[in-house]
């Protein structure tokens, strides 16, 4: 029984030992969307826009491998909207202790789409417009990000990136089909230099 009682005790000690000991930031992405392969064409001059918020977490100072929590937004008109959310890894090829920064990453989760291009069902054996439906997929991503730390700012550093990413396809919906590619752009704030 004291035994039990001691692991209690010890408990909140090891909690706040393993809280004190991440990086924790949040980040901010606005980005332009396309349907395409991801080595064609440049960035259509139609802006598709998306947001994306994200939350890193790192629970060693000396690695490199960032866990990642995102939840976003986007629509590409006469195509889709989407709402999606996803887990993954970054890996910090210049750390995030350095004034520039270069990070690669891959995330996946599940997707909530909705075709925004015309619909028809048949109706009394007549085909007739309809009312497009939500639904769930699944995405995988890549990402590489390059940054630079915010001067005056402490805990601030801003990013441009390449996403290029994937989802389950729609048979009925084929343009869908193909990868898509984000050119984003990103505010991030390092919440761990608060306790320096």
């Amino acid at each position: 029984m004291h035994f039990h009682k001691n692991c209690l005790l010890l408990l909140p000690f090891f909690l706040v030992r393993y809280a004190t000991a991440q990086t924790k930031a949040a980040e901010f992405t606005l980005l332009h969307t396309q349907t395409t392969l991801p080595w064609k064409t440049l960035p259509s001059q139609v802006w598709h826009p998306g947001f994306k918020l994200s939350y890193l977490v790192n629970n060693n100072h000396r690695k490199r491998w960032v866990k990642e929590f995102q939840a976003g937004y986007l629509v590409h008109p006469h195509l889709f909207r989407m709402f999606n959310a996803g887990y993954g890894y970054r890996y910090e090829i210049i750390p995030s202790n350095n004034v520039f920064r270069l990070a690669a990453g891959l995330s996946a989760g599940p997707i909530l789409q909705q075709t925004t291009e015309p619909v028809f069902e048949i109706k009394n054996g007549i085909w007739q417009p309809g009312h497009s439906k939500w639904q769930v997929k699944g995405f995988a991503s890549l990402v590489l990000k390059a940054g630079y730390r915010v001067p005056g700012i402490k805990g601030m550093a801003a990013f441009a990136g390449i996403n290029c990413w994937a989802h389950a396809p729609y048979v009925a919906q084929l343009t869908t089909v193909l990868p898509h590619r984000n050119y984003e752009i990103s505010i991030q704030y390092n919440f761990s230099t608060l306790k320096k």
